[in-house]
């Protein structure tokens, strides 16, 4: 189903959620980036809210401009392509970290927003991000809403608004993503 899903450009909204080690971020960038690579979307915008994880130092401790503070996001890129090969997509315009605090009246055509961690952003912000969808360009978001960083998305969970707003709708698919891939040891977190 996740690759139907992902193979599917008649649905440009996809969700997968799951649990730690499921591959999310593994299936769908592999998938956004062969588009990417094959001509068929002119780059990945890589989307992260700049949200530390519960007890680590707020974002503008880290040194270095905002552009550097926005790349630690790209970790699971990283991890998939390599450090050089990241930094080569991103030399080529390929990938592009944007802080989702800094997207409001932007518009991207023929992209894939690609929302990776995305059980820290409200409803408000997939709301934002819905409405920065040009012509051809799709919404990919993953998470896991048992992963929240701040209380406030444990009242106001993104994810959630989408899956009671968005459920049957033709241009949204979700999919759930329950066993643990990366490691016996990774899935005592389940």
């Amino acid at each position: 189903m996740a690759f139907d899903l992902l193979q599917n450009p008649e649905i440009p909204v996809k969700l997968f959620t799951g649990v730690p080690g499921s591959g999310k971020d593994y299936l769908m960038f592999l998938h956004a980036w062969d588009l990417v690579k094959k001509g068929k979307k002119d780059k990945i915008i890589f989307v992260r809210n700049l949200v530390p994880f519960k007890d680590a130092p707020e974002i503008g401790f880290l040194e270095g401009s905002l552009q550097k503070k926005i790349e630690w996001g790209l970790g699971p890129i990283a991890s998939i392509l390599g450090e050089e090969g990241l930094r080569m997509a991103e030399d080529r315009g390929d990938i592009e970290a944007v802080n989702l605090g800094f997207i409001r009246g932007m518009s991207w055509d023929n992209v894939i927003l690609y929302v990776s961690e995305g059980q820290n952003i409200t409803g408000g912000g997939y709301k934002l991000l819905v409405s920065r969808c040009g012509k051809g360009s799709e919404l990919w978001i993953n998470g896991d809403i048992l992963q929240t960083d701040d209380k406030k998305f444990e009242t106001n969970n993104g994810i959630e608004r989408l899956l009671r707003n968005l459920s049957g709708n033709k241009l949204f698919g979700t999919v759930k993503l329950l066993k643990t891939e990366r490691s016996d040891i990774a899935e005592l977190a389940s």
